[in-house]
């Protein structure tokens, strides 16, 4: 027999034929005819040079070749079927390591409750952190070396999926005890104050918050620009410095640390935290489970800073 010329669509019927002994129920258990059937017998015994199935006593019985041939094609089939049928998932018993990519604010709101999440129901996941860097995260979802990115992504490679987690509006921090600054900020105190500027990738004293005054014709004066968020707060409790923020993370310095959260005096667009990932992994069952978790999580921190 000629491998190449021997249709493997007649694999199933064949398995069915040597299991059921009956052209009738093979076709049942197959939901086809019976004449597609037996139609698909006669081409087997075409293309195997054998009868497969011959009349006998108690009916149809396989053939010593057919016989010898059933082990093998069952064998055959399941192992196509294991082939091309996702695995089974389960978090409590699976072991990964997760490579993501966020910058230190994202990392402020989710990661806390992330780790607490999966300690719970995923014992064996482990999460490797990186820095957001927006270009190489999306060459290392492109490249396969980061599974996940988040934060304000800007624009991605067309290969990559994206999926907003919650929306960001802007406020302004200050120290409780602020010494001109009392649950209210007007614009003309808010110029009238020093600044700290947060620039992830170095770029000086000029962010959103001023070309959005230079627009007005106005200017703040930034005294301190710094790469991370996160030392921010102990900054604002020892200083007069005000500092412009997303409200999520604001909130949650706010619940720590004895400062004001104050309405901006500005009109700021308000943005999205995505997160993206690569089509390779769109249907990946551990790859969705993590995004399903992160997005659920991502959901109760935006309902609470609502």
């Amino acid at each position: 027999m000629n491998l190449k010329t021997f249709d493997l669509n007649l694999l199933p019927v064949l398995d069915a034929l040597l299991g059921e002994r009956s052209v009738t129920r093979a076709a049942q258990r197959l939901h086809l005819s019976q004449p597609a059937v037996s139609n698909a017998l006669a081409r087997l015994r075409s293309q195997t040079g054998d009868a497969i199935l011959v009349r006998g006593a108690s009916g149809l019985m396989p053939t010593p070749r057919a016989e010898a041939m059933a082990t093998s094609i069952r064998q055959i089939l399941e192992n196509i079927e294991s082939t091309f049928t996702p695995a089974a998932f389960d978090p409590q018993t699976h072991e990964q390591t997760f490579y993501l990519m966020m910058n230190d604010y994202v990392e402020l709101l989710l990661l806390p409750q992330l780790m607490a999440e999966i300690s719970q129901v995923g014992p064996g996941i482990k999460l490797s952190v990186q820095s957001l860097a927006p270009d190489l995260a999306s060459e290392g979802l492109v490249k396969g070396t980061l599974d996940l990115a988040f934060g304000y992504l800007g624009e991605i490679a067309e290969q990559l999926y994206r999926k907003p987690l919650m929306q960001e509006s802007f406020v302004c921090l200050a120290r409780q005890d602020h010494p001109r600054i009392k649950g209210e900020l007007s614009l003309a105190q808010f110029l009238a104050e020093d600044h700290i500027l947060v620039s992830p990738q170095g770029r000086g004293f000029v962010g959103l918050v001023d070309t959005l005054l230079g627009e007005l014709g106005q200017k703040r004066k930034v005294v301190l620009s710094i790469p991370h968020f996160t030392v921010a707060p102990d900054i604002i409790i020892h200083t007069d410095l005000l500092m412009t923020m997303t409200k999520s993370t604001a909130q949650k310095f706010a619940s720590h640390y004895p400062i004001q959260v104050l309405s901006v005096p500005l009109e700021i667009p308000s943005y999205a935290i995505s997160q993206a990932w690569h089509a390779r992994t769109q249907n990946e069952p551990s790859q969705r489970w993590l995004r399903g978790v992160i997005e659920s999580l991502a959901k109760r921190i935006a309902d609470r800073s609502a």
